[in-house]
């Protein structure tokens, strides 16, 4: 087994007080981090993430006569290992001895250990994934996986998981039959992304033909919504967002206040909820007006949202691949969240996701009638 760290982002003021612990041992002492400066690497770091995106919107398909040699690939890579390290310097002050405890702690564990960090709604979250330590290697090919090693995203299993949300064990397992499924979609990135899906326009299709299928405004939305409040729901998201409104087509548009109230009305925290918001800035606001701040709530198993924007033809398919291997292969969302960010098809806009879920919800066997439909196709 890789083993696992687990780590505490606490608010405390211009401070954030990280502490750890590894396996059955105690929690460390407090490492005292400094808010502002940490904000300001993410949004750095995150802006490169942006051009990274406009740079797979300008050469979609990654052909090399787009970019010869890949030299605007290697910028774009260059950029972001840059503020990624930065963010890692902001974390680790080789002087701190806390900040060289809790590098000993991480560095002892083996490659694909999971990092479960406890975080908060109160502040902007730190894309952990895209730090970056070591250094860079050398380019060899086509734009790959193997272009992040050094990136904490190649080497753990990252799981973010917010404050006051959470599902209890048993009841991260789902009859499929009791399953709802709703789907709130932005019509016209829906049909603008449609010429890219391939194979997963099937999938899409067939996903979206489940109950409570296919919704395209907010208010068709929530009432379709507040019908399965007494079920186990999975709610897909795809949508424009700047962290605090989520916008469908023809300017039907949401607040984050007013989409968690749609959530968590007449909600049983027996009953699982996972989000899956393929969506831009996904884990940025503030205290209680941001899109994490809808997961902060009991019965809320988490979400699955990204760190930057992202095409929406790449978001469509990721969120599609990701719930076909939840629904219709029956893998655990860790599982399936995996498999997703590793699908060569998808990169590299398929790392901008991070989980801020519980990685045991799953189906107890799959939905039978995807794959026989698929088949009969």
């Amino acid at each position: 087994m890789p083993g696992e760290l687990e780590l505490m982002l606490d608010p405390n003021g211009d401070e954030i007080k990280l502490t750890w612990h590894k396996g059955n041992g105690p929690w460390s002492r407090p490492l005292k981090l400094p808010s502002a400066l940490l904000s300001h690497r993410s949004r750095d770091l995150r802006a490169a993430l942006g051009a990274l995106n406009a740079y797979v919107r300008s050469n979609h398909d990654l052909m090399e006569e787009r970019d010869p040699g890949w030299q605007n690939y290697r910028g774009a890579l260059k950029d972001l290992q840059q503020h990624g390290a930065a963010l890692y310097n902001a974390l680790f002050d080789d002087s701190d001895l806390r900040a060289q405890a809790l590098s000993q702690a991480l560095q002892s564990l083996d490659d694909g250990a999971e990092l479960r960090v406890h975080c908060s709604d109160e502040v902007v979250s730190l894309p952990l994934g895209f730090v970056f330590e070591g250094d860079p290697l050398p380019l060899s090919g086509r734009p790959s996986r193997a272009d992040f090693a050094g990136f904490w995203l190649n080497r753990f299993n990252i799981t973010m998981l917010v404050r006051g949300g959470g599902v209890e064990q048993d009841f991260l397992g789902v009859d499929p039959q009791s399953l709802r499924a709703l789907y709130a979609l932005h019509r016209t990135e829906v049909e603008d992304a449609w010429p890219h899906l391939g194979e997963d326009s099937a999938r899409l299709k067939r996903l979206t033909g489940l109950p409570v299928k296919d919704y395209y405004d907010w208010d068709s939305a929530r009432q379709a919504c507040a019908s399965i409040c007494d079920a186990d729901t999975i709610v897909f998201i795809l949508a424009h967002s700047d962290g605090d409104w989520l916008e469908l087509a023809n300017k039907s548009k949401i607040d984050c206040q007013s989409f968690a109230r749609m959530l968590h009305k007449g909600r049983r925290e027996s009953h699982p909820v996972l989000l899956v918001l393929n969506c831009c800035l996904s884990a940025t606001g503030g205290e209680g007006r941001s899109l994490l701040s809808a997961i902060a709530q009991p019965g809320f198993c988490g979400l699955i949202g990204t760190e930057a924007e992202i095409l929406n033809s790449y978001a469509l398919r990721c969120g599609t691949r990701l719930m076909w291997e939840l629904c219709a292969n029956g893998l655990t969302l860790g599982e399936a969240f995996d498999r997703m960010q590793r699908a060569e098809d998808l990169f590299p806009l398929n790392l901008f996701y991070t989980c801020y879920a519980e990685r045991d919800f799953r189906l107890n066997s799959p939905i039978d009638e995807l794959q026989q439909q698929l088949e009969a196709a």
